[in-house]
């Protein structure tokens, strides 16, 4: 029976087209809206310690400066729409809770078991057991994911990418993590409105999803 529940979460947590045709490609094909690639390269930042206030000051300070020096961009005012403005702006997502309106979703491909019940979501190590993140962009705005999970082996090696639909990988950051706990901050900004993916899985461990607080921020 467990196993059974376990099954039908799972399917639960992906997309029906995804269901019927289980490739990592197609699930990021069948995403609607166009695919947007951070305008700025991705930034990850993993100190081996909880990520501070601080942290994600510094961080969002240092890459909203690079955004704003794109040629194309800069010195261009930001007129926001009316659905910009109406949109969330932060979330947190838990095994539980896997969605948040007009902000993001989580795609959970082939984990090795899920219990929203029980507020769990395991994966193996491998790409093709991948946990995926679809930020619903909007322009001139810095989108920030801080995301916590438990690694069950020492030393292992996380992959954070911005992926494009055609399944290959932009802006890979890896980094090596402990036993246990671990977090960390991944930074895309958009210069149009679309779709962001970001995959996340672990080259070596198994390993849970705790959580994953999103935050949008305009960049005036």
């Amino acid at each position: 029976m467990k196993a059974l529940t376990a099954l039908l979460v799972t399917v639960a947590l992906v997309t029906p087209a995804f269901a019927q045709n289980p490739t990592l490609q197609d699930l990021l094909k069948k995403q609607k809206g166009s695919i947007v690639v951070s305008a700025t390269k991705p930034v990850l930042l993993h100190t081996g310690k909880p990520i501070t206030a601080n942290d994600k000051k510094q961080l969002l300070s240092t890459v909203v400066k690079t955004y704003k020096t794109i040629p194309r961009l800069a010195g261009v005012k930001v007129t926001n729409t009316g659905a910009a403005q109406s949109a969330p702006t932060s979330a947190t997502l838990t095994p539980q809770m896997m969605y948040t309106k007009g902000l993001v979703k989580a795609v959970a491909y082939t984990p090795a078991e899920a219990s929203p019940g029980e507020n769990l979501l395991m994966f193996y190590s491998g790409y093709a057991n991948s946990l995926f993140f679809d930020i619903d962009a909007i322009p001139n705005t810095a989108y920030m994911l801080s995301i916590q999970v438990f690694a069950g082996s020492s030393a292992p090696q996380f992959m954070v990418s911005n992926s494009l639909a055609d399944g290959i990988s932009h802006g890979d950051e890896t980094f090596t993590g402990v036993f246990g706990n671990n977090e960390f901050a991944y930074l895309v900004t958009s210069n149009s409105q679309g779709t962001i993916h970001v995959s996340l899985y672990s080259s070596n461990a198994t390993w849970d999803f705790t959580s994953c607080e999103i935050t949008a921020t305009p960049i005036n």
